[in-house]
């Protein structure tokens, strides 16, 4: 599950960025 998170962060802080 940490790995996925991680993945997820990632990419909820491009989106976020965004």
């Amino acid at each position: 599950l940490e790995d996925v998170q991680g993945d997820k962060s990632a990419e909820y802080d491009v989106i976020t960025a965004s």
